[in-house]
């Protein structure tokens, strides 16, 4: 009858605990000494950036993020300027891109004066170019006009902002205001007290194409 080999225990057992320190040690080293380097990516990105390959950038960029050891709100703001470069392809989903970039941003340094100056003005031409003149938006522009003022108080692009939210609503305020004026009398024949007439938070007015100018032959009169 053969014997059987006995199984040496202790020696499994030591094993493993090697396999597993090495594992952890190879794990650890990976994260710390065998770690990419994140400058070397930011550079291929700035190289990426230069020859108009923003889709590259992002991925460039994207892991000098995830392996960058402490916050810097510069990576993120390169991320936003890549972004915003590729919105004509896919709108919805580089618009939320750019602005989960500004966020990140900003909240690494609230006080970050590119970033705030850039999300000033997102909201500027969100009223100026695309039309979105609403509460919302003049608010935006309020806060962050505000907020790069803090930083930088002689900022005139913060103060031109503040001033034109605050006028635009004053305007179309007024305009409503007027009207009211205007139309009660109208209605009763009488003048009315102005304060009954005093409204707040209006739409505001929408700028409306200037009708065409045709020339036309008119009579002419002559007072001699």
């Amino acid at each position: 009858m053969a014997k059987r080999k006995r199984i040496n225990v202790q020696f499994i057992v030591i094993v493993a605990i090697v396999l597993v320190v090495a594992a952890g040690a190879g794990a650890f080293l990976m994260k710390t000494v065998f770690k990419p380097n994140p400058q070397k990516y930011l550079a291929l990105a700035q190289a990426d950036m230069q020859r108009n390959d923003w889709e590259q950038a992002v991925k460039d960029i994207g892991t000098a993020i995830k392996y960058t050891k402490s916050p810097d709100p510069g990576p993120w703001l390169m991320l936003a300027e890549a972004s915003n470069h590729l919105m004509s392809k896919d709108p919805t989903e580089y618009m939320n891109q750019w602005r989960m970039a500004m966020n990140q941003a900003l909240q690494i340094d609230p006080t970050n004066k590119e970033a705030l100056s850039r999300m000033l003005d997102f909201y500027i031409d969100l009223a100026r170019v695309a039309g979105q003149r609403n509460a919302t938006t003049y608010d935006n522009i309020t806060k962050f006009a505000q907020r790069l003022l803090a930083v930088d108080p002689k900022n005139s692009r913060a103060q031109y902002a503040l001033s034109y939210a605050t006028l635009d609503q004053w305007f179309s305020d007024f305009v409503e205001t007027d009207w009211r004026y205007v139309e009660r009398f109208y209605e009763t024949g009488q003048l009315p007290d102005w304060h009954t007439c005093v409204v707040g938070g209006c739409p505001l007015v929408v700028p409306a194409p200037i009708p065409e100018l045709r020339h036309r032959e008119v009579e002419v009169r002559f007072a001699f």
